[in-house]
């Protein structure tokens, strides 16, 4: 099996055999132990096809790095036995641990138990175990078994069944030039609740320990920029054993640092996060909507919404997140001038001096949404989100949020480029940082212990 290393210059893992081609010079590298990888196979036509995002290979993937596994590769296959043998083939001769989803049911392609089996050289037979756990999951459904469910129970000879606690297909493991292979159910709630269950303590007691994981999260940094900020420390960090990778999802871009148990300290973190200054929003495994979420309900204070460009963007973005109504009072989405009149006491003589897309209109909008919602806290956006609609002075992507508290009103000017959704999503979660700096600040428990002294 090749052994890989990280190449800290160009944030990629090159692999060691001599095949592969020569490293880059002037690196520093570190290495991945053939005991700590892993790969991820997934099968079926509907993957391949594009017919359904592999959100299988995706949760598998960081799953097993959470556990301490580096995941070397990662393959999706049609269903057919022979393509799907080669891969099994293929993998197993590089890493000592593979996951393979999908094709266990009971119909004619369904092929994962017959492909390992000749991939491995042996034959199909009943198992009756797992025969046993076929019959015993559609008992427990008070359904008569169809007599075609059993082909489920065929796995290769020497094949481990593991129980399937939510569905009727079993998991199973098998040995293939040593590699030991889990075939798991494809169907994403089966999958997690056999590796969350049944198989969790017996990957856990195999994996290489746990790595320590820091995480950068930033809005409005590219991440082209977070890698030249980073670039002059990556090789002091992969001295230390830290590896850095880069996930941009779109309007956010997270930085990864993971590496042994105190090989990134309390300095280094801080000066790591210290680069991207107002850019960095936090650090951990928390997004932007869920962090807000948390210090609204932890502080108390109750939240509503006024957008006009982002077009209730916002409140989707709390709503999401469970205890929404803990804090959210309700929001309104006001297009028209008439209604940000009516509804929020947006003065006339504004929007005709200023404009709906101005400071004052931001400012005028959250303070209206606390007064007419009864809020504590009260977020507004308005803006131009394209494609038409620009002019000179309000070119498109021109955005202004506020913030109205009882202290008073925060507002900001952002210039956002982007296709449409792309300056809407990035309006609602700028104005979700704005929120969360003020209530990180303490600004606004300064207030509510004042209101409450009173």
């Amino acid at each position: 099996m090749p052994r890989f290393r990280f190449v800290d210059a160009v944030h990629a893992y090159k692999c060691t055999d001599t095949r592969a081609g020569p490293f880059y010079s002037g690196t520093t590298m570190i290495d991945v132990p053939q005991a700590a990888q892993a790969a991820v196979l997934t099968i079926g036509d509907e993957v391949t096809t594009g017919r359904i995002v592999d959100t299988n290979a995706a949760w598998l993937s960081a799953w097993l790095s959470d556990l301490g596994f580096f995941v070397s590769e990662r393959r999706s296959v049609v269903d057919e036995i022979t393509a799907i043998a080669e891969a099994m083939r293929a993998l197993a001769a590089r890493v000592p641990l593979l996951l393979v989803t999908g094709g266990l049911g009971p119909t004619q392609d369904d092929l994962t138990a017959a492909a390992l089996a000749e991939a491995a050289c042996k034959p199909l037979a009943r198992h009756p175990e797992a025969a046993r756990q076929v019959e015993q999951a559609f008992a427990r459904r008070g359904v008569v078994m169809p007599a075609i469910n059993y082909k489920q129970a065929d796995l290769p000879l020497g094949a481990v069944p593991i129980a399937n606690p939510v569905g009727t297909a079993p998991a199973f493991r098998q040995t293939l030039t040593g590699c030991d292979v889990f075939c798991l159910p494809g169907v994403p709630r089966e999958m997690r609740a056999i590796v969350e269950g049944p198989l969790l303590d017996t990957l856990r007691d195999r994996a290489p320990a746990a790595p320590e994981v820091y995480r950068l999260r930033l809005l409005g940094v590219s991440e082209s920029l977070a890698a030249e900020k980073l670039a002059p420390y990556l090789d002091n960090l992969s001295r230390r054993g830290v590896r850095c990778a880069f996930r941009a999802t779109h309007p956010e871009v997270e930085v990864s640092f993971r590496g042994p148990i105190g090989s990134i300290d309390a300095a280094k973190r801080e000066e790591l996060r210290a680069l991207f200054g107002s850019g960095c929003y936090g650090t951990g495994d928390l997004a932007l909507p869920a962090r807000v979420s948390a210090a609204l309900r932890q502080k108390t204070w109750t939240l509503a919404t006024a957008e006009s460009c982002t077009g209730g963007w916002l409140a989707k973005l709390l709503t999401e997140e469970a205890g929404a109504s803990a804090f959210l009072v309700g929001g309104v989405v006001t297009y028209t001038n008439l209604l940000k009149t009516r509804m929020l006491d947006v003065p006339e003589t504004l929007l005709a001096n200023e404009g709906p897309v101005s400071e004052a209109c931001a400012r005028a909008m959250a303070e209206g949404a606390r007064k007419r919602l009864g809020a504590d806290l009260a977020l507004a956006t308005t803006g131009i989100a394209g494609p038409d609609g620009g002019t000179a002075t309000t070119p498109v992507g021109l955005v202004y949020i506020a913030l109205a508290t009882p202290y008073g009103t925060t507002s900001e000017q952002l210039s956002l480029r982007g296709e449409r959704s792309h300056i809407r999503l990035r309006a609602a979660w700028h104005a979700l940082r704005l929120l969360l700096s003020q209530l990180e600040a303490n600004r606004l428990d300064a207030v509510q212990e004042t209101q409450q002294v009173r």
